[in-house]
C-alpha cells in the first residue's frame, strides 16, 4: 500500500470551550457598541445602549425615572448610564474584555425579570507591538559569554480544526527498508520481514499551534494509491527522520503496530481500494501531539 504525500493531511481538532452568562436578556436594553467580536485599537471605549421607549432612565435613587443602567467591565464596576450619554470607560488593557449592562430599579435592585445585555470585544492598540516569544530558545555557554539560539517567532493559532501537512521538501515523508532511505516522498507499507520490510513515515507540520490548547481529537485524512488486502498501522514515531538514520526510524516505525499500541491498526478487506480515507488517531495520540506541539512537528509511521 502506498499513500501520496501531496495529497495527506491531518487534522487536530481542538477545544473550544465557549462560556454562556446564564442570565437572560430583556429587549427593554441592548448594547450597542461594543458588541461582541469587536475589535478596538485605543484603551477607551464609548459605552452605547439603546433603551426601550417606555423606560425612563435617570440617576440612582431617583423619584420619577423607572431607573438606570449599570455597566460593569469585566467583573468590576465601571459606572452608570442615566441618560441617552454615552458612558466612556477609560484604561483598557490589551486583550479580551467582558462588558455587562442592566438596568435597575432606583434602588440599585434587580428587575424580577433580569434586563441584561452583554458583550466580548478585544483591544488590540497600534501602540502597542504584537510581540511573539522565540521558539526553541536554548543557551550554550562560552568562554566569555554565552550564545542564544532561537527559531523565528510564529503567531500562535487557536484555529479549530488545526489543518497541518507535510512540508513539500524531500524526506518530509517517504519510506525506509531499515538499511537505506528509499522513498524521498512516497509511502510504502508493504509486507515482508520485519528487519527489511518497507515502511513509511509523514512529518505534519504543527508549527504555530498554541501550545495551551488541549488536544481533543486527530482526524487523519489520507489519500491510498494502490492496495492489496492490506493489514497496517499506523504507528507513534517519536524521533526525526530528517537527522535520524534508516534503521533506526525502520525500528520507530515498527516498534508499536498492534492495536494496543498504534494509533491506528487496521485489517481491511479485499474489497479495499484506491481512493481517500479518513480514520481518528487513538492510543495516545492526542497526548503525544500536545507534547510534540513546541517541537513545531508531529511523526506517525506507516506500515503493513
Amino acid at each position: 500500500m502506498s499513500f501520496a504525500k501531496g495529497l495527506r493531511h491531518i487534522t487536530a481538532l481542538l477545544i473550544a470551550i465557549t462560556f454562556i452568562t446564564a442570565q437572560s436578556r430583556d429587549e427593554v436594553i441592548e448594547l450597542i457598541n461594543p458588541v461582541t467580536g469587536s475589535m478596538i485599537d485605543t484603551n477607551f471605549i464609548d459605552v452605547e445602549i439603546s433603551v426601550a421607549d417606555f423606560f425612563s432612565l435617570g440617576s440612582p435613587g431617583c423619584s420619577d425615572c423607572d431607573g438606570y443602567v449599570q455597566v460593569t467591565m469585566d467583573g468590576t464596576d465601571a459606572g452608570q448610564i442615566t441618560s441617552n450619554t454615552p458612558l466612556t470607560i477609560t484604561g483598557l488593557s490589551e486583550g479580551s474584555h467582558f462588558i455587562e449592562v442592566e438596568a435597575l430599579d432606583p434602588s440599585g435592585a434587580s428587575f424580577s425579570t433580569v434586563v441584561y445585555d452583554s458583550a466580548t470585544f478585544t483591544v488590540d492598540m497600534e501602540s502597542v507591538p504584537n510581540l511573539c516569544p522565540p521558539r526553541n530558545l536554548s543557551v550554550t555557554a562560552g568562554d566569555t559569554r554565552n550564545f542564544l539560539y532561537w527559531s523565528d517567532p510564529i503567531a500562535m493559532s487557536n484555529l479549530n480544526p488545526f489543518p497541518a501537512v507535510p512540508q513539500s521538501a524531500d524526506y518530509h515523508t517517504g519510506s525506509t527498508n531499515g538499511s537505506s532511505f528509499i522513498q524521498n516522498s512516497l509511502i510504502m507499507a508493504y509486507g515482508g520481514p520485519a528487519d527489511s520490510k518497507e515502511a513509511g513515515w509523514a512529518i505534519f507540520d504543527i508549527a504555530g499551534m498554541n501550545p495551551s490548547v488541549g488536544v481533543d481529537s486527530i482526524i487523519f485524512n489520507y489519500y491510498v494509491n494502490a492496495a492489496n488486502w492490506p493489514y497496517w498501522s499506523a504507528t507513534p514515531v517519536r524521533i526525526d527522520p530528517l537527522t535520524s538514520s534508516a534503521s533506526d526510524v525502520h525500528t520507530e516505525i515498527l516498534a508499536e503496530t498492534d492495536a494496543a499500541t498504534a494509533y491506528l491498526y487496521q485489517n481491511e478487506s479485499s474489497s479495499f481500494s484506491p481512493g481517500w480515507y479518513s480514520n481518528v488517531l487513538l492510543n495516545g495520540a492526542n497526548t503525544d501531539l500536545e507534547n510534540d506541539i513546541p517541537q513545531g512537528f508531529f511523526v506517525i509511521g506507516l506500515t503493513d
